[in-house]
């Protein structure tokens, strides 16, 4: 596995939650539900948030156990492999 700073990644992570946060921004489930373009942004930038999460080494990952990444990469797996059942 290559390496990969986990400070930018951390980082990475905020940014796409954030963009993800701000598509959402006064729209209510309704409306997502109903705008697909929206829908996929959506998902797209939640797995992006899992696929970063899933460059934590180990070791920073058991030293922060405050910050759900397993649960975050679960999410992406979910998303990626479970495409045909999401219901956001």
């Amino acid at each position: 596995m290559s390496w990969h700073d986990p400070i930018s990644t951390l980082r990475q992570m905020r940014s796409f939650a954030i963009e993800a946060r701000d598509l959402l921004a006064d729209r209510s489930l309704e409306q997502l539900n109903g705008d697909r373009v929206l829908s996929l942004a959506l998902t797209r930038l939640m797995e992006l948030v899992g696929e970063s999460a899933t460059r934590i080494e180990v070791d920073v990952q058991e030293r922060h156990p405050e910050i759900p990444l397993r649960e975050i990469i679960g999410l992406r797996h979910r998303l990626i492999h479970g495409y045909d059942s999401i219901n956001l």
